[in-house]
């Protein structure tokens, strides 16, 4: 791609006036020759004036973004390599521990360009597909269908705990719950050094920022403990049993941890420090194991919103360790943010995406008592930010308002062919640890870093296809050329190929259930509108009938909704909007098979 499309650099011609400075001035006619015949007359220094060129078409727009695509997938290729290198105690400039102060500048905004941002007008991908036509022989689908926003925003609010209730947790429990954050939250979304966690102990029972954190520690903790134990035969057969599961000890509450935390939650929203910061990111997260979307997407601005501020105006007096905090829940927020909004559109975004090519790459950060764990831990987070700016730019190219406007007709191949390379080029350079198989048999992956990557890649692929699936749909439903859509359906398959595999690979990684339980029940959705409406069109339903196969395609659909239900009661809440989507599944498997 990189050899057909001009660099900005090639681009950026520049023209010459058409009259020099002197004759411009004085207003008289110049024959453009340097020196002008005029100048030459009145002995004058001659001189002309640069100009830009005219503004860039949309084209253009995009194939610099393009370039700049290419440009990011090489960077990142650069940082995976240095923190494999990093893993086998070679020194690597990723993990540079260098401090730099006032990364961000108050007057260098984001540039819209380079940024991966989501267009703030977007239709949710369920929503979207319920609207078509197809869906007119299933009216009561779309009428038992309520808005996701609508049905979490009526849910009962949380509840709160006595003030003086402070739950009892000995110093054997908070060893357990400790282990079971630092080898889950911490390692996912690793925020917190390990002096840090060392210290929240003797904080637990004092009504402070650090006492709050301690409570969300064990709370986080506790929560990621069951789901390893409720789900640990799941994760054994996807190699997710290579860490040791403790038994949970009856004598804690995990959700009264959470509530003596949330009762004072509001002290974290009055300061602007970094333990604040983090008590909010971890609200934040624990309600996403409540799947509670809503509140998670509150607490996650106010973080990010703190971040910004100590990148803004703070660095200077942070020390390595806290300046490192900051940088990683930004990151954290960006990716945790980028997935909700996806699902909800309209929603306000925190700005995280508009300055997120301001914001370094995590480095070297003590999360593990491991060196090797914290610097694995590192390179999952750097695999996981990367596959969701990728994400973020699919989004942004393929699904504005102005790109389905250009692609109504017909998709633009050139950009969706390179996107899907750009893809492609991401899980070639993930080192061997995380780098994941490609079956469509869904077979387990050797571990759980690895199946949870691959169903982000898995969601990506058919993300990229799904334009020209749309058209596919689209024109068999008008009657369009033959040859047209006979061209097209190969391209269509792509998308169909990574719905069904992102059904079949879906399994009950600790990461996916305590923090996607939410965000992966409508994706889910999504997947099975998408199966029912290629069975729905000619072209389509021979791809699956041939090259997928009916049983299989029943089978898949069974076992995805019987796990989802599972993750769904997982929770100590039930999330409306997830129990919409697992009905949604089940009607949409009647619909399917009534007539076969």
């Amino acid at each position: 791609m990189s050899s057909v499309l001009p660099t900005t650099v090639e681009r950026q011609r520049r023209r010459i006036a058409h009259a020099c400075e002197i004759c411009r001035i004085r207003k008289t006619r110049c024959d453009g020759r340097n020196p002008c015949s005029t100048c030459v007359e009145n002995h004058e220094d001659c001189g002309y004036r640069e100009t830009p060129n005219l503004e860039k078409s949309k084209t253009d727009t995009v194939l610099e973004t393009l370039v700049q695509l290419r440009s990011d997938i090489g960077d990142l290729h650069q940082k995976l390599d240095s923190v494999a290198l990093q893993l086998r105690r070679v020194p690597s400039p990723l993990v540079s521990s260098a401090h730099s102060p006032g990364v961000l500048s108050v007057a260098s905004p984001g540039n819209p360009d380079l940024d991966a941002i989501i267009p703030p007008s977007h239709t949710s991908a369920t929503e979207k597909l319920l609207s078509w036509e197809i869906f007119d022989g299933a009216p009561m689908l779309r009428k038992r269908f309520v808005s996701t926003f609508v049905l979490e925003s009526r849910r009962p609010q949380v509840p709160l705990s006595p003030p003086d209730l402070t739950p009892t947790i000995r110093p054997e429990d908070w060893s357990r719950l400790i282990d079971g954050f630092r080898r889950n939250i911490n390692f996912w979304y690793p925020v917190l050094s390990l002096q840090n966690v060392d210290n929240l102990f003797s904080c637990l029972e004092v009504r402070s920022l650090d006492g709050c954190l301690g409570m969300l520690v064990a709370a986080l903790g506790d929560a990621c403990m069951y789901v390893e134990q409720r789900y640990q035969s799941d994760n054994n057969r996807a190699g997710g049993g290579n860490l040791s599961i403790w038994s949970i000890s009856n004598t804690v509450d995990g959700r009264g941890c959470f509530q003596r935390a949330y009762g004072i939650i509001h002290v974290a929203m009055a300061e602007v420090n970094v333990t604040a910061m983090i008590c909010l990111f971890y609200t934040g997260v624990y309600f996403l194991y409540l799947q509670r979307p809503l509140q998670t997407n509150f607490f996650l601005n106010a973080a990010a919103q703190k971040c910004l501020v100590l990148l803004r105006y703070l660095t200077s007096s942070l020390t390595p360790q806290e300046y490192e905090s900051v940088k990683r829940v930004f990151w954290c927020c960006f990716i945790l943010e980028s997935d909700i909004i996806v699902e909800l559109e309209e929603i306000p975004q925190s700005g995280c995406s508009s300055m997120e090519s301001q914001v370094p790459l995590p480095s070297k950060f003590d999360t593990h008592e491991s060196r090797d764990a914290s610097d694995l831990s590192t390179l999952y987070f750097l695999a996981c930010i990367s596959i969701r700016r990728l994400l973020n730019r699919i989004h942004k190219l393929l699904y504005s308002q102005e790109s389905v406007a250009r692609m109504h007709q017909v998709p633009d191949m050139n950009l969706i062919s390179e996107l899907f390379h750009q893809l492609e080029e991401w899980r070639t350079v993930l080192p061997p640890y995380l780098k994941f198989g490609l079956s469509s048999m869904g077979e387990p992956a050797a571990n759980s870093y690895q199946g949870f990557l691959r169903q982000r890649y898995l969601a990506a692929k058919s993300v990229i296809f799904r334009p020209v699936f749309n058209f596919v749909v689209t024109t068999n439903l008008r009657n369009g050329q033959l040859a047209v859509i006979s061209d097209m359906v190969p391209h269509a398959e792509h998308c169909i190929e990574a719905v069904m595999m992102h059904m079949t690979n879906l399994r009950g990684f600790t990461h996916t259930v305590v923090i996607d339980t939410w965000i992966c029940s409508l994706s889910m959705a999504g997947v099975v509108l998408v199966l029912y409406i290629a069975w729905k069109t000619p072209s389509l339903k021979t791809v699956l009938e041939e090259k997928v196969g009916i049983v299989r395609i029943k089978n898949a659909m069974a076992e995805m909704q019987e796990r989802l239900d599972g993750f769904m009661r997982t929770s100590p809440e039930i999330s409306p909007s997830v129990r919409q989507c697992v009905e949604m599944i089940g009607t949409l498997r009647g619909l399917m098979w009534r007539d076969t």
